[in-house]
C-alpha cells in the first residue's frame, strides 16, 4: 500500500528563507524605534541645562538629519519592478504555457505589482535633484544662517553652548550623510529581495500553472464538475488550465467525496514539485487526506489488503505522513497551528485529524 511519504521533506530551506526575510524586516522596525527612542532622550536633555542640554541639541540634530537623510536615500534606491504595461491590451498581458496552443489554454495573472511607490519615487528624485542643483550654490548662505540660528537658541546655554553653531552645521551635514548611506545600502542589499519576493509571490504563487499532473487534475474537476458548485471546478472541467490555487481547491472538493482521500493523495504527489511546497495550505489539505485514510484503515483494517503487520506498518507511515505534513504546515504559517488543532477535535465537523487529537507527537507540533 503507497503512502506517498517519500514525495514529502521537510522544508528547512524555505524555513531558514522565511526567518532570514523576517529578521530583515524587524531589524529594520528595530532601528526606527531605536532612532525614536534616542530623539526622545535627546528632547529631553535638550530642555536641561549646560553640557547636557548641548548634547541633547547636538543628538537631536544628527537625529532628524538621518532620519531625512534616510527618507532620501529610501526613495533613491527602490528597486525598478520589470512589470508589463498595466494598459496594455488583454491580449499581451496574458500568460501562455509552452503547450498552450495544443491545448487552448491560456492564463491571466490576476495580480499585478502595484508601482505607484516607483513612480513616486522616480517623480521625487528627479525633483530633488533638479532642486538640488539649481540651489547648491546658496548651500554656504543656508548652512551660516543655521549658524547663526543655532547661535541665537543657544545662546542661553552660556558657554556650554559656544560650540553648537560651529559643530551644528556639521552634523546636520553628517546625519544626511549618513542616513543616506545607512537607508540606501539597507534598501539596495536587504529590502530589494523582500521587494521580489512579494513579486513572486504576486505573480506565481496561486495563479502559477500547474504543469506536470495538469490532466490528473482537469479529469478530477470534470469528475467532481456534475455534484460540485466550487468556481475552481467549473473552471478547470471548462478547459482552464489548473493553477496552483485551483488545484489546492480540487483537493479540498475531493476530502468531501467519499473516500476521495486518496485522490486527493495522488493529486498531491502529482504537484509537490510545484510552488504548493511554499503554501501552507497544500500542506494542510494533505495531512487531512492522510488523516482520512489513516482513520478509514483503523476503521477497515480489510482495505489494505495485506496481513496484520503490513497493516500496522502502513498506519505508521501513514501516520508519520501526517507528522510531516503539519511540520511543514507550521513552519510555513505558525498560525496553522490552531487549524490543525481544530481539526482534530472528535466532536468537530472537519475532523479528518482525530485519530490524532491526544498522540503526543501531533500536540507538540501545534502547541
Amino acid at each position: 500500500m503507497s503512502v506517498g511519504i517519500g514525495t514529502f521533506t521537510d522544508l528547512g530551506q524555505e524555513d531558514r528563507e522565511e526567518r532570514d526575510r523576517n529578521a530583515k524586516a524587524r531589524f529594520l522596525g528595530l532601528v526606527a524605534l531605536v532612532l525614536l527612542g534616542i530623539s526622545a532622550l535627546f528632547l529631553i536633555a535638550s530642555q536641561s541645562y549646560g553640557y547636557l542640554a548641548a548634547i541633547g541639541i547636538c543628538g537631536l540634530i544628527f537625529a532628524m538629519a538621518a532620519a531625512l537623510g534616510g527618507v532620501v536615500g529610501f526613495l533613491f534606491s527602490v528597486p525598478r519592478i520589470l512589470a508589463k504595461d498595466p494598459l496594455a491590451p488583454v491580449s499581451e498581458l496574458e500568460d501562455q504555457r509552452p503547450d498552450d496552443d495544443a491545448r487552448g489554454r491560456r492564463r491571466l495573472s490576476l495580480l499585478r505589482s502595484n508601482s505607484n511607490l516607483e513612480r513616486i519615487s522616480e517623480w521625487l528624485t528627479t525633483m530633488l535633484v533638479g532642486v538640488g542643483l539649481t540651489q547648491i550654490g546658496t548651500l554656504d548662505d543656508r548652512l551660516y544662517s543655521f549658524s547663526e540660528y543655532l547661535k541665537l537658541n543657544t545662546a542661553h546655554l552660556g558657554p556650554s553652548g559656544q560650540s553648537i553653531p560651529i559643530v551644528g552645521p556639521f552634523i546636520l551635514l553628517f546625519g544626511l550623510v549618513a542616513g543616506f548611506i545607512f537607508f540606501y545600502l539597507y534598501t539596495r542589499i536587504y529590502l530589494s529581495a523582500l521587494f521580489q519576493y512579494v513579486e513572486r509571490v504576486l505573480g506565481d504563487h496561486l495563479n502559477d500553472p500547474i504543469e506536470e499532473g495538469a490532466d490528473e487534475v482537469t479529469r478530477a474537476a470534470e469528475e467532481l464538475s456534475p455534484d460540485s458548485e466550487n468556481p475552481s471546478v467549473k473552471m478547470v472541467s471548462g478547459g482552464a488550465a489548473p493553477s496552483v490555487d485551483q488545484t489546492l481547491d480540487i483537493i479540498r472538493s475531493l476530502l468531501y467525496v467519499e473516500d476521495g482521500y486518496q485522490r486527493a493523495i495522488d493529486l498531491g504527489n502529482r504537484i509537490s514539485g510545484s510552488s504548493a511546497r511554499s503554501n501552507p495550505e497544500y500542506w494542510l489539505l494533505m495531512a487531512c487526506a492522510f488523516g482520512q485514510k489513516h482513520h478509514a484503515l483503523l476503521e477497515r483494517p480489510d482495505l489494505a489488503g495485506e496481513p496484520a503487520e503490513k497493516t500496522q506498518k502502513a498506519l505508521i507511515d501513514i501516520k508519520n505522513s501526517v507528522l510531516t505534513c503539519v511540520r511543514n504546515a507550521v513552519a510555513l504559517d505558525g498560525r496553522y497551528k490552531q487549524r490543525l488543532k481544530n481539526l482534530s477535535r472528535p466532536s468537530a465537523y472537519d475532523n479528518d485529524l482525530r485519530d490524532f487529537h491526544d498522540y503526543q507527537p501531533f500536540l507538540d507540533l501545534v502547541g
